[in-house]
């Protein structure tokens, strides 16, 4: 399986629940029904919880190599306050399996997340508020 991890800067992310902030531009810069069958992850880095960087990261994995291209294709390109600077934004898989991270859930086909977790309940609605956004961007 592979898998790709975003980076974001903490401090950058503005005061309050930084997670949210970051799972608002994960959510903002792509279409999750493109994702159908990814998993999530998050959590801080290793580097961070050892003092040594401010550092969280959101992490994707699928079996598909194509979805994950399309996720480091998207970020690429794309430009939010909190994302760290190009090219260290970006964790490649091995890096991202030695992070600490926490599974978040599953992409469904309609684009949802699904997962048993208090986090998956809370980044659910942070993704149906970046869907309401994309259906008023297509209007």
């Amino acid at each position: 399986m592979s898998m790709l991890g975003i980076l974001f800067d903490i401090e950058k992310l503005g005061e309050g629940f930084y997670g949210y902030a970051a799972f608002q531009i994960f959510f903002d810069a792509l279409d999750t029904r493109q994702l159908a069958g990814c998993a999530l992850y998050h959590g801080d880095t290793n580097a961070t919880l050892h003092g040594g960087s401010n550092e969280y990261c959101i992490a994707i994995a699928s079996r598909d190599e194509k979805k994950i291209d399309l996720v480091r294709n998207a970020f690429w390109s794309y430009h939010a306050k909190g994302l760290l600077p190009l090219p260290i934004r970006f964790l490649e898989h091995d890096q991202v399996r030695q992070e600490p991270l926490i599974p978040v859930g599953f992409i469904l086909p309609n684009g949802e997340l699904i997962g048993e977790t208090e986090t998956a309940v809370w980044i659910a609605e942070v993704l149906k508020k970046s869907q309401k956004k994309h259906e008023t961007d297509l209007k």
